[in-house]
């Protein structure tokens, strides 16, 4: 069955005023509270008739729709100065440089080598593809908790604080972390970004919401898009009446964009 990636991203401002962050929400809370709304879904254990005896089971199920999803929520930056600072120093020990390089790279007078570099983005992509690879193991013991084993099962990966990523650098890393599963056991992911807004072009910021890959073809990718256009519909109610959406097949604007950080600029 052909993959489909990337498909149009889905961009919604949530304040007219811009220079005013917009209001943060609990993502698991709000994203539950929103599941209810949409096709029958539910919380997976509603529709599981003793209790489970797993605690490794995905968060929804949508019996309309035989979808088990799995929401993955990004809470930290994996690129704050500190952070990153500790992985280079031990990047550098590690690789056999000498403290004089280390130092020469900390004060400006050389790069950082390619290697101490790769090392570096491998060590903070780790934690999201485990994220992945957890989520896919959740929905794989969920279909046979629930007794439906055909369900299509959906990683949905929030992001709601790794602001250090550019969108994309972060969404290739997720899809990195898909691709590694076993080819007979995934079907879609999603990414979308509730509390981290970027500018994309226009001087307004956007949540975006980009299925980065289905390999379960039109049904699902119906599904996704179904459930990430509801998504907003119900962040309009939910939040600020004043939105602006976008909805675009085109990518390249999130190769340029930005994360918004400094609502004051």
């Amino acid at each position: 069955m052909p993959v489909e990636r990337l498909n149009p991203p889905i961009g919604i401002d949530f304040n007219g005023d811009f220079h005013m962050p917009p209001p943060i929400i609990r993502v698991e809370e709000t994203f539950t509270q929103f599941v209810r709304t949409f096709r029958g879904g539910g919380v997976l254990s509603h529709f599981v008739s003793k209790n489970p005896s797993s605690t490794l089971n995905a968060d929804y199920y949508f019996p309309t729709d035989n979808v088990i999803a799995e929401l993955k929520t990004l809470e930290t930056d994996a690129l704050d100065l500190e952070t990153i600072d500790r992985r280079i120093m031990a990047s550098y020990k590690w690789l056999g440089y000498r403290l004089e390089d280390y130092t020469d790279f900390l004060f400006g007078r050389k790069y950082l080598p390619d290697d101490v570099n790769q090392r570096v983005f491998s060590a903070v992509s780790r934690p999201i593809i485990d994220c992945v690879r957890k989520a896919n193991k959740q929905i794989i013991s969920s279909r046979r908790l629930i007794g439906k084993a055909d369900a299509k099962g959906l990683i949905l990966i929030a992001n709601s604080g790794n602001f250090g990523f550019p969108p994309m650098q972060l969404m290739n890393v997720v899809l990195k972390g898909f691709d590694r599963l076993s080819e007979r056991e995934k079907d879609g992911i999603v990414y979308f970004t509730p509390n981290v807004y970027h500018y994309v072009g226009d001087d307004v910021p956007y949540e975006i919401w980009v299925p980065i890959a289905n390999e379960h073809g039109a049904e699902l990718q119906e599904f996704i898009d179904s459930l990430g256009k509801a998504w907003f519909d119900y962040r309009e109610t939910t939040g600020q009446a004043s939105i602006s959406r976008k909805t675009n097949s085109d990518l390249s604007p999130l190769l340029n964009a930005k994360v918004v950080q400094d609502w004051a600029d």
